[in-house]
């Protein structure tokens, strides 16, 4: 009970940053230019800052035991990838909407959400957070790229292009964090706290953002995505509980078996989005999907959390 007090606790706090972001554009506060600016900022610095800030507490030993956590995170995409379609084809969305309707089901918010969460849950284990997400963006820069890129028959991208689009700040800050802990190497302190603070910025400033697109969004009929609402239990509830099941039977430990199972849990990840409406595909939906996986992870998370503790 005392996981899920602290993960309801945890979502309000998030929530209440959304509302914040709301409020900020309705009243004009900020500007419209804000729903540009913020992901910008959040992906390209705040993110990346908190991943490497993450990284820098990991020593070789945690490291080692990242081989479960990539095969979690590829089997888990999988399993995935098959609920988004199977679900897609049993409510007849049209193709642009299958497709971010199972891009949605795929990638989870581990960082925006992931990692305050974890900080609060399980801060021994934020190290997981990064190494899964580095296997995500893999997969969502290379095969995963028809899924929100329109007409992507006509725009398959090359070795060079997959390679560009991994040579982002996210990888590249996961990469640098994994060789410092592999050689053994620090940065100096100032560095390690302009890191530090911001990092500590990110899921702030993602929660704003969120609120920022709620402002374009007629939440009448958004509520009303029966598609939606029906995969949301199964992707957020039964397979990280699944999941939760099969680790604990693999014996993998009981902090990356706990780590492993939230992140199963979470919402749909913020940026896709964003890759959804830059390739064309129908990143309206994926928005709603983003909205509604948030709203409903305020009560789907401290329900895996509470099972957790009584299997």
């Amino acid at each position: 009970m005392e996981q899920a007090r602290i993960v309801f606790t945890q979502m309000l706090s998030l929530f209440g940053m959304v509302l914040i972001g709301y409020c900020a554009i309705r009243c004009r506060l900020l500007p419209e230019s804000a729903k540009e600016v913020l992901p910008d900022y959040v992906t390209k610095i705040a993110m990346p800052a908190a991943i490497l800030s993450n990284l820098l507490s990991v020593d070789r030993e945690l490291l080692a035991s990242s081989g479960i956590i990539i095969g979690a995170a590829a089997i888990g995409l999988v399993v995935s990838w098959l609920l988004g379609r199977g679900s897609a084809k049993l409510f007849g969305l049209a193709p642009d909407t299958a497709n971010a309707h199972t891009l949605s089901n795929m990638y989870s918010n581990t960082t925006f959400l992931g990692i305050p969460l974890m900080t609060a849950l399980y801060p021994q284990g934020i190290f997981c957070i990064p190494i899964y997400s580095l296997t995500c963006n893999v997969v969502l820069y290379t095969v995963s790229t028809g899924l929100y890129m329109k007409d992507s028959s006509k725009k398959k991208a090359g070795a060079g292009e997959v390679l560009r689009r991994l040579a982002n700040p996210v990888t590249l800050a996961t990469l640098f964090g994994i060789a410092l802990v592999l050689v053994g190497l620090t940065l100096p302190s100032i560095a390690v706290d302009i890191v530090d603070q911001l990092g500590s910025s990110s899921s702030a400033v993602s929660m704003l953002y969120i609120g920022t697109v709620l402002t374009d969004m007629d939440l009448s009929v958004v509520w009303k995505r029966v598609s939606i609402l029906a995969t949301v239990p199964v992707r957020m509830v039964a397979m990280p509980l699944a999941a939760f099941l099969l680790l604990r039977a693999l014996n993998a430990g009981e902090l990356i078996t706990a780590v492993l199972t939230v992140m199963f849990a979470l919402p749909c990840q913020v940026s896709i989005s964003m890759l959804a409406k830059t390739g064309g595909s129908d990143y309206l939906y994926v928005t709603e999907y983003v909205l509604l996986s948030t709203l409903l992870s305020i009560v789907t998370i401290p329900i895996v959390t509470t099972l957790m503790a009584v299997l």
